[in-house]
């Protein structure tokens, strides 16, 4: 979303990705023929350092970085540096600190987005959207495959008991599916696009973060915003069977209102006078002017 506005604005922006990104995107989305209608827009792409046959697991998640800042960072340093016209700035995501490090060595200004809660309510939907080197924000959401385990590895009461009731897909429109109106809750890890599309549908959360800022965005689903309940890492069927009864039954009347008001206020926030709408109008002015300064 927040990059299709960039591109609207007629600026030449250079999409980053890693290569196995990008492959996953091609496939699962049409997000090559929804940019071609942007002639200032292109995507390049980059190694993220593993081998092809790396599975880009969570839990194996400091090996990424670290073959990041080995392998992908001279490379990138390399592109910057042959990329003509230069780049005049960049944005990059917050966590990614081997983009700033390049930047600041080439003297290039970079907007570097980090989970700031002073203006995540400002920013709301074009927030965390330019990224660098992560997946484009799009309307499909998409699982890797590796990511969803065979069915020989699920255990056979799971199976068994969830048979009539639940159902394992490798795909599915989230954001559709959040909208539905049988949907009464949602049962989310707490990463940044899974509850930002939540606060839009107006869905109350039970959150189980796991690592990186998913702790500290289901601190203030729970806590700040009183949109759903904090699982922590404590999982067992007894504290499940409350939440979902808290969620759904016990305190389900303040949390559906929490929910409409912070809805309410997302949608605001993007339209024309809104606040997000200002502080996109913002930043691209700023990027103009580094385009006319950086240049002398």
């Amino acid at each position: 979303m927040g990059t299709e506005l960039l591109a609207l604005t007629g600026l030449k922006i250079t999409f980053l990705n890693s290569q196995h990104n990008h492959e996953r995107l091609i496939y699962h989305t049409d997000i090559q023929s929804r940019f071609a209608k942007y002639p200032g827009f292109e995507f390049e792409t980059i190694t993220d350092g593993l081998p092809e046959g790396h599975p880009r697991v969570s839990d194996r998640i400091m090996e990424i970085f670290d073959a990041m800042e080995l392998r992908t960072k001279p490379i990138l340093r390399e592109m910057l540096v042959k990329m003509k016209p230069p780049a005049d700035c960049i944005i990059g995501d917050g966590i990614l600190g081997f983009a700033v490090d390049v930047a600041n060595e080439l003297g290039i200004p970079i907007f570097q987005f980090r989970t700031e809660r002073k203006i995540w309510i400002v920013w709301l939907q074009v927030f965390q959207a330019w990224r660098l080197f992560s997946d484009v924000e799009t309307s499909q959401v998409f699982a890797k495959p590796d990511f969803i385990p065979e069915k020989g590895d699920i255990p056979a009461e799971l199976v068994e008991g969830t048979k009539e009731r639940g159902y394992i897909v490798s795909w599915a429109p989230q954001e559709e599916v959040l909208a539905h109106w049988a949907v009464g809750g949602f049962l989310t890890h707490c990463g940044w696009n899974s509850t930002l599309e939540s606060v839009v549908a107006g869905v109350p959360m039970i959150c189980w973060p796991y690592f990186a800022d998913q702790q500290l965005n289901s601190r203030f689903v729970s806590e700040v915003w009183k949109l759903g309940l904090d699982m922590k890492d404590m999982c067992d069927r007894r504290v499940v069977e409350k939440m979902v009864n808290d969620l759904m039954v016990n305190k389900r009347e303040e949390f559906v209102k929490s929910a409409a008001k912070f809805a309410k206020l997302a949608k605001e926030s993007v339209v024309i006078g809104g606040s997000s709408y200002h502080n996109l109008a913002h930043l691209i002015e700023d990027i103009k002017l580094m385009n006319r300064n950086y240049r002398k």
